[in-house]
C-alpha cells in the first residue's frame, strides 16, 4: 500500500521542522518547502495526498499558493489543510481560493496529527 505523502510549505524553519518531524513519527511521507514558488515546481512533477501550508507568508502567500494549485488541472482536487496565525484576515480567502480546511496557528501537535489522520481515512475511504 502507498504511504500517504504530504507536502508542506511554510516560511518558518521550526515549524517546518516540528511539522516534518510529527508527520514522519505519525508515520506519513513528508516534503517541505519554505515558499510557494518552490512548492509550485516540485508539483509539477509530483501530486501528494495533501497540502499542508501557512497563509502569511512573504511575497507569494498562502492563499496565492492554493488558487495556483487549484487552477491545475491535475491538482484540482488535492486537499489543501490552510494553517495560520492570522484566519481572521487569510481563512475566508482561503477557504474561497480552495482550502480544504482551516487550523489556527500555533496549534497543538496532537490537534493537526488528529486532522490529518482524518483527512487521509476520509482519501482512502474514497479510493476503496
Amino acid at each position: 500500500m502507498k504511504r500517504f505523502s504530504i507536502i508542506v510549505v511554510d516560511d518558518d524553519a521550526d515549524t517546518l521542522s516540528l511539522l516534518k518531524w510529527a508527520l514522519r513519527t505519525a508515520g506519513y511521507g513528508v516534503v517541505t518547502c519554505s515558499n510557494a514558488p518552490l512548492a509550485l515546481r516540485l508539483l509539477e512533477s509530483w501530486k501528494p495526498d495533501l497540502l499542508i501550508t501557512d497563509l502569511a507568508m512573504p511575497g507569494y502567500d498562502g492563499v496565492s499558493l492554493i488558487k495556483e494549485v487549484k487552477c491545475r488541472p491535475t491538482l484540482t482536487d488535492l486537499p489543501v489543510l490552510a494553517i495560520s496565525a492570522y484566519l481572521e484576515e487569510y481563512g475566508s480567502r482561503a477557504l474561497e481560493a480552495g482550502a480544504t480546511l482551516l487550523l489556527p496557528k500555533p496549534h497543538d501537535v496532537s490537534e493537526l496529527l488528529e486532522t490529518v489522520n482524518t483527512i487521509s481515512a476520509q482519501i482512502k475511504k474514497r479510493a476503496e
